[in-house]
């Protein structure tokens, strides 16, 4: 048994889900998802790291030293945790138990974007003039009516 550094899965308390196959699909990131996931698992770096051993800067190369355990715990992500040289310090270990919903759309977007003289209203744009401009006149910034092309 060599004394290098070697990553150590230690199950969190609480929820426990059913193991996934080996070489499971895992999703790597550097922060945590946000709702919708439960952590199961923390993973340490354990032992003697000396002259390089045991260090991980990549975390996908690090996720495929860890995936089988990952896996076997039942987690779907981990989440990289780094120290001020770049090296991953940790791993949490989450699985998703909602499906992920698709970002919300800000209530003043549009797409695509508004012509100069509108204004984003729910999703629709809607002229800054009031009243309406007449034919031949655009709303400008200033929100006043001008001939033609917007100024």
């Amino acid at each position: 048994m060599c004394g290098c550094a070697e990553p150590v899965l230690h199950k969190s308390g609480g929820t426990t889900f059913p193991a996934l196959p080996r070489g499971c699909p895992l999703a790597v990131v550097a922060t945590h998802p946000g709702p919708g996931y439960v952590e199961v698992a923390q993973i340490t770096i354990e032992g003697d790291r000396s002259f390089g051993a045991g260090n991980y800067e990549n975390p996908q190369r690090f996720a495929d030293v860890v995936r089988d355990r990952v896996c076997a715990a039942g987690g779907d992500t981990l989440v990289t945790e780094v120290n001020g040289f770049g090296m991953i310090t940790r791993g949490i270990v989450l699985r998703r138990t909602a499906p992920a919903a698709p970002p919300p759309v800000p209530g003043g977007s549009c797409e695509p974007l508004c012509s100069p003289g509108f204004l984003c209203q729910a999703g629709t744009c809607i002229p800054q003039c009031n009243p309406s401009c007449a034919d031949g006149q655009t709303c400008g910034n200033d929100r006043l009516c001008h001939p033609g092309a917007a100024p």
